[in-house]
């Protein structure tokens, strides 16, 4: 008896990852597109609400709170912290 499925083939990834802000675990998730897993998750201080990667720089940046986070997306670390104003100190 011969078994066949009507799925798609399966793609292969790509090869990179997605980075997703982890709010309630304090982390940005390191996710493995062609794996489709997580890799790592990079504590940072705070909860990060929002993720973006620069179109310059080899580098992601995660904000959380009155903090950005700067993240290598090569070691899957952080690298630095840069505190916001306050904003009303700035009104």
């Amino acid at each position: 008896m011969a078994l066949t499925g009507c799925r798609p083939e399966r793609g292969n990834g790509y090869d990179g990852h997605a980075f997703v802000a982890n709010e309630e675990g304090s982390a940005v998730a390191a996710v493995n597109l062609t794996a489709f897993a997580v890799t790592r998750h990079i504590r940072i201080d705070g909860k990060p609400t929002k993720v973006i990667s620069s179109p310059t720089r080899d580098a992601v940046f995660a904000l959380a709170g009155n903090a950005i986070h700067e993240i290598d997306p090569s070691k899957l670390a952080f690298r630095r912290k840069s505190a916001l104003p306050d904003r009303k100190s700035t009104r």
